[in-house]
């Protein structure tokens, strides 16, 4: 055969394939877009699949929000939501702590303020669930008994777990807002209820104790105080000798 012929048959089937090669990477292109486009570009019907997805997830996975209170102490915060919330934990302790302090504070106007900061940020209608080793809807805390009033049953030093109510009852020990001791409060126990007046009363009414060699006598305090100096209701007492419970 004739090398010009052959020649020209070889440029031939090299544009052939050149050609061949530029349709294909351009179907294949062209394919890949409107792939792209179905996917990506959201249509109606995608975009209304996606929010009824967000919602079911929503309604699954409410925005729960956890706070444990614990027997020795303190508290921990869990948030669960679809939102990214990462600062939300220092408003919610700061507010535990603050209604704490709070001598009219209770469990309803802590959920309350919760409720109100959750909403501040960007959480509709927050499941807000509150445990205790007593139990849900439980606002508890901690604090150390001072002297011997209430002796034998608070020592010196012992722990007191107090359940933050109102809700009182003759028998109960509680801590009370008085001004008239260096404290600012006391622990005792309720001895007569009338109306909003509450009776408090030492269990250690009279006797003596010892101090640097030198004996002193003691006589416990009676006294009335509105049902809005209550701070707490004792429900544990960690002595020496261990867990008693009130």
């Amino acid at each position: 055969m004739d090398k010009k012929i052959i020649f020209s048959i070889l440029i031939s089937i090299f544009l052939i394939s050149i050609f061949s090669i530029g349709l294909i990477e351009t179907v294949s292109a062209d394919n890949y877009f409107e792939i792209e486009d179905e996917w990506y570009g959201m249509p109606p019907d995608a975009q209304k699949k996606n929010n009824d997805l967000l919602d079911y997830y929503n309604n699954v996975y409410p925005n729960q929000v956890t706070i444990d209170f614990h027997r020795e102490g303190g508290f921990s915060i869990d948030v669960h939501t679809s939102g990214n919330l990462y600062d939300l934990a220092d408003p919610l302790a700061d507010c535990i702590y603050r209604q704490i302090d709070d001598p009219n504070a209770n469990i309803t106007t802590l959920r309350s303020e919760l409720t109100q900061i959750c909403k501040n940020h960007g959480l509709t209608n927050p499941n807000i669930t509150i445990n205790s080793p007593y139990g849900e809807d439980c606002f508890i805390y901690t604090s150390k008994g001072v002297g011997i009033s209430m002796e034998p049953t608070l020592k010196e030093g012992s722990m007191t777990v107090l359940n933050k109510t109102h809700n009182v009852h003759v028998g109960d020990i509680v801590r009370a807002k008085y001004d008239k001791n260096q404290y600012g409060s006391i622990m005792k126990r309720v001895a007569k209820i009338e109306g909003n007046k509450i009776y408090l009363v030492s269990d250690n009414v009279n006797g003596t104790f010892e101090r640097n060699g030198k004996t002193y006598k003691y006589e416990g305090i009676r006294t009335w105080v509105d049902i809005s100096d209550i701070q707490g209701v004792v429900i544990d007492v960690y002595n020496n000798d261990g867990v008693i419970r009130i």
